[in-house]
């Protein structure tokens, strides 16, 4: 693995992780004390002090349970840091029901009972509901029709698996054995293969050596900002999955075009500009990122981009948010003339909650 290509080193992913951790802390201590607030505003009753420390030491212990996890992976680790995600999910849904209570509570003076039910009732069913449906994976079947281009080809898109303490090497055996099923001729992982919560280890992506096709990775922003390379290396050192660092890799009959991620400005064109793309076959783009417009494929002579990131949204009301700032949110788009196409997949695995809210958990096949 090219480790220079990006001016990363090791101490910048231990100062991503600080800064995640502290950031955890921050955040998990004052969703903490809203509760305890917005608890305390509905019975009208006075909290002792003693809650409130509760929640000092209840945002410490995740932060431990972080930490923890990250360096020794066994069940109980994994148990808790799932705990520590789904509390994530509760405190978010919490937040949002409890502004309906407040909006509705300025017109109509509500009884405790009631104002219990509008915020912490439909947040547990959110928490349950979302829960339930990010463990059912979908198979999208996408046909694409690319003008000039007349040999059918079967590709298995994944992408934003987030190996870690929630998705581990069951989870991957259970993607393995759909894959097998749908017998396609190679397989791509458009980034965020590992999540970067736990330390990597060749033994989590050891079912994909299973499938009998090629496996083609790049790298998405928690591989590049979280995982550190010299891990990623170490995970992959044992499989078959082929890292493509900005470059190009024939494969049945096209090219397949691998770019890093990255947070830059301009540096999908920077490194479409240097790599030599020849037009003798079909280019497909493997790029984490969406942000790129169909009709600048068209341009670069790249006829389909494969991508992920957005999660389809994963947590309502965060679609707004991709729906807002990213160019392609989910599914199939093409350019002006339909010479080019932009599919972004809702991601196999989720990133933070383990839930799923008006999206779904998916492996397309295009």
């Amino acid at each position: 693995i090219n480790v220079e290509y990006m001016g990363i080193i090791l101490m910048g992913v231990w100062v991503n992780l600080a800064l995640f951790v502290f950031g955890s802390f921050v955040l998990f201590y004052c969703g903490n004390l809203y509760v305890l607030w917005t608890y305390q505003n509905i019975v009208n009753e006075k909290i002792a002090h003693s809650f409130y420390l509760v929640t000092l030491y209840i945002a410490l212990v995740t932060v431990m349970i972080e930490i923890y996890a990250r360096f020794f992976s066994h069940i109980l680790s994994r148990i808790l840091y799932y705990i520590m995600a789904v509390w994530w999910g509760f405190l978010i849904y919490f937040l949002m029901f409890s502004a309906v209570y407040y909006a509705i509570n300025a017109c109509y003076s509500l009884e405790p009972l009631y104002g219990l039910l509008i915020v912490v009732a439909p947040s547990f069913s959110c928490c349950f509901y979302g829960i339930i449906n990010a463990w059912k994976i979908h198979v999208e079947f996408v046909n694409i029709k690319i003008p000039g281009f007349h040999v059918p080809l079967r590709i298995l898109h994944l992408s934003d698996l987030h190996l870690g303490p929630i998705y581990h090497k069951e989870y991957v055996s259970k993607i393995v054995d759909e894959i097998g099923r749908l017998d396609p001729d190679f397989v791509v992982i458009t980034g965020d293969l590992f999540d970067g919560s736990l330390k990597l280890t060749p033994d989590m992506v050891e079912p994909f050596n299973r499938l009998s096709t090629d496996i083609y990775l790049v790298m998405g922003n928690h591989e590049v900002m979280v995982c550190g390379l010299d891990e990623i290396a170490y995970a992959l050192s044992k499989t078959k999955i082929v890292l493509l660092q900005n470059e190009i890799r024939e494969c049945k009959n096209v090219n397949l075009i691998g770019i890093d991620y990255s947070t830059k400005s301009g540096y999908y064109q920077n490194q479409i500009g240097m790599l030599n793309i020849r037009r003798n076959k079909p280019n497909i783009l493997l790029y984490h990122d969406p942000d790129v417009h169909a009709d600048e494929l068209e341009a670069d002579n790249i006829c389909l981009h494969l991508a992920g990131h957005t999660h389809g949204g994963q947590n309502f009301p965060s679609h707004i948010h991709h729906w807002l700032l990213s160019k392609y949110f989910k599914g199939l788009s093409q350019s002006t003339s339909g010479k080019s196409f932009v599919y972004v997949s809702e991601g196999a695995g989720t990133s933070g909650p383990p839930m799923r809210i008006f999206s779904k958990t998916a492996i397309s096949l295009i």
